[in-house]
């Protein structure tokens, strides 16, 4: 896969771990349909999503793939969550719809660290400064509200 990547031209970083992968990459814009493919194809990743942005300078020197236990670094024990139990995703209109038709007031928790809060601050923002923080934070709000809606956010800031 290193190689692969190399020829096309990326650089940036890829971890791997159980979960699933997380990558940042740079890619040769002639190269981003062959990417594409490559992921889609011989990755076994088809379906997945891709954020584009244009850059005029590398963001990365070279490009590192890297095996790790977990993607998030977030100190939760394996075996103490369950990835079955997913979140409903909400479109943005169809989050509008919810909170403004909503009977009582839901509790909202801004999942953005301190970093990502600089641009903007809203309604319950845990004091943390990184995403491991943050899990403790969204434990001790909830504690005690299973039964109340509950609306988390993580807008991923680009600054």
């Amino acid at each position: 896969m290193l190689n692969k990547l190399e020829e096309m031209g990326l650089v940036g970083r890829i971890y791997i771990a159980t979960e699933g992968i997380n990558a940042q990459v740079s890619c040769p814009k002639e190269k981003l349909e062959e990417l594409r493919k490559y992921c889609d194809e011989e990755l076994n990743l088809k379906g997945t999503d891709f954020n584009f942005s244009t850059y005029h300078v590398k963001a990365f020197r070279k490009l590192n793939v890297k095996i790790r236990k977990q993607i998030v670094a977030d100190r939760l024990e394996s075996g103490s969550y369950d990835l079955s139990k997913q979140p409903v995703y909400l479109t943005p209109e169809e989050w509008h719809e919810v909170l403004s038709n909503s009977k009582e007031s839901p509790i909202l928790i801004d999942m953005r660290n301190q970093y990502e809060r600089q641009v903007q601050e809203c309604i319950i923002s845990p004091d943390v400064d990184t995403f491991r923080d943050s899990i403790k934070a969204m434990n001790e709000i909830c504690e005690g509200k299973q039964n109340e809606k509950i609306y988390m956010y993580c807008t991923g800031t680009k600054v």
